[in-house]
């Protein structure tokens, strides 16, 4: 939905962009953390608009988290485009949905076309939040 509300013209403009994507600062605050990081340290490359191969809807495919630039732009014009989507996915609230999560909860959601942000919206202290990841493998996007 993110992707289909952007104007025809806009959409037009993202068409074959890719972007460099980074897990090395979450992996670096792991560690620093003293915890175990969840998988290694790496930057790969991703388009920014991405089809899923079942529903052959388009979807954005940036994350405020991992993504770090449009490759190809100046630095100055990668943060503009990038600001702007990550303003226009964090503010359309009517395409968001939060999950309260509570004893035995289950979600399930398709990377392919989801953005996931975890809100720390709870005391971590008092009530310690444990969650069992599956990924199941997918096609190179």
């Amino acid at each position: 939905e993110a992707y289909d509300r952007l104007s025809p013209g806009f959409r037009e403009r993202l068409a074959g962009l890719t972007a460099t994507h980074s897990g090395v600062e979450q992996h670096v605050g792991s560690a620093k953390a003293g915890m175990v990081p969840k998988r290694d340290a790496i930057i790969s490359s991703h388009p920014v608009v991405r089809q899923n191969p079942v529903t052959k809807r388009k979807s954005l495919f940036v994350n405020k988290e991992f993504t770090r630039a449009i490759e190809g732009y100046k630095k100055e014009e990668s943060e503009a485009l990038l600001g702007f989507l990550y303003q226009h996915l964090g503010n359309a609230v009517d395409f968001q949905i939060r999950a309260l999560l509570r004893q035995y909860s289950i979600v399930f959601w398709d990377n392919r076309s989801t953005l996931h942000t975890a809100t720390v919206d709870y005391d971590s202290n008092a009530t310690p939040r444990e969650g069992f990841r599956l990924t199941v493998t997918g096609e190179t996007p």
